[in-house]
């Protein structure tokens, strides 16, 4: 640790008598208190020099890392400068700079995760506030945005990801304004299909109760038919003695026609089967009318929020220049 010097002379303190320090050239005495105070003050300018020197050391480690791609050393080193000196600009600065070269490869993703999205804005708005150059990164979340095409996951988890987010250009709005049209393109697809599975259904119920009925008819015919049959041989039987052969013969069959009426077990859908389905099928072409004008008001707001998203990202960019 450097000497003790006098308030008064600057020259070098020696021990004195009752914890009093005395100067070896004016002789002024200091305090015991005073004494204390400048040792803390003389430890305060080591501490900060041996503090700038360390962040410089980490500093050193981070850059040279992250340059040979060693991420995961480059992330543990900023971790430790940002939790030791989380407001000092250099550091916030380098680190923003490495985060810009990180996300880099993944902003030229097609389909992007909800954190990667989130990452790359902060990213974008943070670097953007340290001064660094971001006119580029810009163009690559710009370019990533437009080729966004789907999200993996749960719509929940990645549409709720995105509330209560940093946004300063109103990146992240768009970005979960384009999720949203997805989602509702992709459950007005399935409503569709869904439709045209009812359509046929109800188109299946229909055609099944034709048959049946007609085959009900021709059953109906028939046993009128063998009932008549049996009616006019027992007729006939009463008449004449001779007709009794005729009566044996025809009565079972004529038993055999009835019977069908009275114990036949065959069953189609009815007709409440049927207007139960056409039912739906107006409750889905109404969800369908229903999503197609949500799905074109969605599309309005975002051809509208597009540019001036864009135009307000590029402006603000161009201003470093």
């Amino acid at each position: 640790m450097a000497a003790l010097i006098c308030d008064a002379c600057g020259a070098p303190l020696v021990s004195g008598k009752d914890g009093l320090m005395k100067c070896n050239y004016c002789g002024l005495l200091h305090s015991p208190e005073r004494v204390a105070q400048k040792v803390q003050e003389i430890k305060g300018v080591v501490e900060v020099t041996k503090g700038n020197a360390e962040k410089e050391r980490l500093l050193q480690n981070a850059v040279y890392f992250y340059n040979k791609a060693d991420f995961a050393s480059a992330d543990k080193t900023f971790k430790t400068l940002l939790f030791e000196y989380p407001t000092d600009h250099e550091v916030n600065k380098e680190y923003w700079r490495y985060k810009m070269r990180v996300g880099t490869p993944i902003s030229k993703r097609a389909n992007l995760q909800v954190d990667e999205v989130v990452d790359l804005v902060s990213t974008l708005s943070n670097a953007h506030k340290y001064g660094l150059d971001t006119s580029e990164f810009a163009e690559l979340i710009i370019k990533s945005y437009k080729l966004f095409k789907g999200y993996d996951g749960s719509y929940n988890s990645w549409h709720g990801s995105l509330d209560d987010k940093a946004d300063d250009y109103g990146l992240l709005k768009l970005w979960k304004l384009k999720s949203d049209i997805i989602y509702e393109t992709r459950q007005h697809d399935k409503t569709k299909s869904d439709l045209s599975q009812a359509i046929n259904h109800h188109e299946q119920i229909v055609k099944i109760n034709s048959k049946m009925k007609r085959e009900k008819t021709l059953e109906i015919i028939r046993s009128i038919i063998f009932a008549m049959c049996l009616i006019a041989n027992i007729f006939l039987i009463t008449k004449s003695w001779e007709w009794a052969f005729a009566l044996l013969i025809s009565l079972p069959l004529a038993f055999a026609g009835v019977l069908p009426l009275f114990i036949s077990d065959k069953r189609f859908p009815s007709s409440k089967s049927a207007d139960k389905e056409k039912s739906r099928i107006e409750q889905l072409e109404k969800r369908i009318e229903t999503e197609n004008e949500s799905l074109v008001n969605m599309q309005h707001r975002l051809s509208e929020t597009e540019p001036k998203v864009f135009q307000r990202i590029r402006s603000d960019m161009s201003k470093q220049h």
